[in-house]
């Protein structure tokens, strides 16, 4: 059975774009069509909710990578 989601009537709720209507075709209980009416985004939320006891994250330096060319390089002697 091949259900088809449809998103549209996208409006901007905290900076970000969101569907306020869901369609969704072909579902075991025939068609559904789902309105959002309101958006909430991140309310209630300190800073302590995203405390983890992982280590510091080290992002190691980027260094671009030198391109060797086989054919520039002068043949060596044997």
């Amino acid at each position: 059975m091949a259900i088809t989601t449809d998103y549209s009537d996208y409006q901007e709720a905290g900076g970000v774009r969101f569907p306020r209507t869901i369609t969704q075709i072909g579902g075991p209980s025939g068609d559904v069509t789902l309105r959002v009416t309101s958006i909430d985004m991140n309310t209630g939320l300190k800073s302590e909710n995203f405390v983890t006891n992982l280590p510091e994250r080290v992002v190691p330096e980027h260094k671009e990578p030198i391109e060797e060319n086989p054919m520039e390089t002068p043949p060596q002697d044997e």
